[in-house]
């Protein structure tokens, strides 16, 4: 399976999988974008791949050996990023 990356393209911050064409996401907010593809990283057990407005990969993270994904993804140093529950 292929891993997520969250880039800048034409004005937005978009997810996608690596070799895929069309992002699964896009917004304006940074932020969400790199939390929501660090969930989708995180429930697909692959590497999330954070790419500037440039192009360069500034992070990568691997959720390869993240156990249980069951639950959101936080990464507590992106404030910005809400984690929700699903309802029982």
């Amino acid at each position: 399976m292929d891993d997520v990356e969250t880039y800048y393209d034409d004005g937005e911050w978009k997810c996608r999988w690596v070799n895929g064409r069309e992002p699964f996401a896009s917004g304006t907010d940074m932020s969400r974008l790199i939390a929501q593809g660090a969930t989708v990283a995180h429930w697909y057990a692959v590497d999330h791949i954070i790419r500037d407005a440039d192009g360069a990969i500034i992070e990568r993270n691997s959720y390869r050996n993240a156990g249980d994904c069951s639950e959101p993804l936080l990464d507590s140093h992106r404030k910005s990023a809400t984690p929700r529950r699903a309802s029982a």
